[in-house]
């Protein structure tokens, strides 16, 4: 069961602020689907993509041990390219350089707005870490994630985004060891 922390709150607030942003500044709708603060693992994060190849762009912030993930079925690519930049990218067989670059940059967007939350919520000042991209099956993508040391604190935001078709998901996570997180509550 999902705990209503402190941190799922600063979560939602933040999410919901960025995402009106997002919508205002680009073609599609964006709404947050949800919020889940659990204690987890990479691993308990990524079992949605279990055996389906997925793209996922990630940052590991070295100073504090916080990993932050964006992952998006590479089936949505399409609406997903619509819905920020206002053009479609026909998919095809492979991920192209050009599909890389626009969720690396979306990534980029939404997953430091999802750790500078955790940031400015325990008043430290840290430079961002650069977005890498990755593609592959669950196991593939936590091989070379990698994670904080467990126990963890898992904190999920699921974001709809619409641009005239039907609804397409990414599945924004961030990884806190727990005595960081429960500091938080």
């Amino acid at each position: 069961m999902a705990q209503q922390t402190n941190l799922h709150a600063l979560t939602l607030a933040g999410m919901e602020k960025c995402l009106q942003r997002l919508g205002r500044s680009s073609a599609g709708n964006w709404r947050l689907a949800g919020v889940e603060v659990t204690k987890g693992t990479l691993a308990d994060a990524l079992a949605p993509y279990d055996g389906v190849q997925t793209a996922a762009v990630y940052m590991v912030m070295g100073e504090l041990p916080l990993t932050g993930v964006m992952a998006a079925n590479p089936a949505d690519i399409e609406d997903i390219s619509k819905a920020f930049t206002g053009h479609s990218f026909p998919r095809g067989a492979h991920i192209t350089a050009a599909e890389e670059v626009m969720l690396t940059e979306l990534g980029n967007i939404l997953i430091n707005v999802l750790v500078n939350i955790i940031i400015n919520a325990l008043k430290r000042s840290m430079l961002p870490a650069l977005p890498l991209f990755v593609t592959g099956d669950a196991a593939a993508l936590a091989g070379t994630i990698g994670a904080p040391a467990c126990p963890c604190r898992l904190i999920e935001a699921r974001v709809e985004l619409t641009c005239g078709g039907p609804a397409s998901e990414l599945h924004l996570f961030a990884l806190l060891p727990e005595p960081i997180a429960a500091s938080l509550d």
